[in-house]
């Protein structure tokens, strides 16, 4: 074999182990992340359900209508209201 040959079988070969470790490298953070990632998403996903039950909960009962009939505002708080009851 010439040095020419010797060469590009040198190259040939440092691609494939480049190649190689990159690919370990991947499996070993898709190994060590995923069950972590599904977890996370796991428990954003409950949350979020659990958030639209409370929220039909809610309106099953009817708890915005009788607020808004009471001519109620999201702006209105009972600190407002007691404030304005002990000033008055």
């Amino acid at each position: 074999m010439t040095n020419q040959e010797l060469f590009s079988q040198a190259i040939a070969d440092a691609k494939a182990v480049r190649d190689a470790a990159v690919a370990n490298a991947k499996a070993a953070l898709e190994e060590t992340f995923t069950p972590k990632i599904m977890s996370m998403l796991s428990t954003k996903l409950q949350e979020l359900e659990e958030e639209g039950l409370e929220e039909k909960k809610m309106e099953e009962e009817g708890y915005g209508k009788e607020k808004k009939e009471e001519g109620y505002n999201e702006s209105d708080s009972m600190e407002e209201t007691d404030l304005e009851e002990i000033l008055a």
